[in-house]
């Protein structure tokens, strides 16, 4: 529900776009994920959980057909860091953690 919010908010707020008039389209699902990505600069599983949720939203609460969202930007998967340190890893650390300052 979360996610439908801040969609509908966005059509309306930032798009200015009126719902009872227009209606909603696979370019304003596309829009709104590169919204995501670009301004608000959202995680990729973030992005895609997003997706989901509009996905489900149109195609199955109201039964309408999402279009090609293949040109939507996509969010980055961000860069993995290491949980542990090689023990050459920490010897190297040793020497910076000794100085006074």
């Amino acid at each position: 529900m979360d996610w439908v919010e801040r969609f509908f908010h966005y059509i309306s707020q930032v798009k200015k776009k009126d719902l009872h008039l227009a209606g909603l389209d696979s370019g304003d699902v596309k829009d709104f994920l590169s919204y995501l990505a670009l301004t608000k600069r959202v995680s990729s599983s973030t992005q895609n959980q997003a997706f989901n949720a509009l996905l489900f939203l149109l195609r199955d609460v109201l039964k309408t057909e999402l279009g090609d969202l293949s040109k939507t930007v996509r969010a980055k998967r961000g860069q993995r860091l290491p949980v542990t340190l090689s023990p050459e890893e920490v010897q190297e650390l040793f020497p910076h953690l000794l100085r006074s300052p």
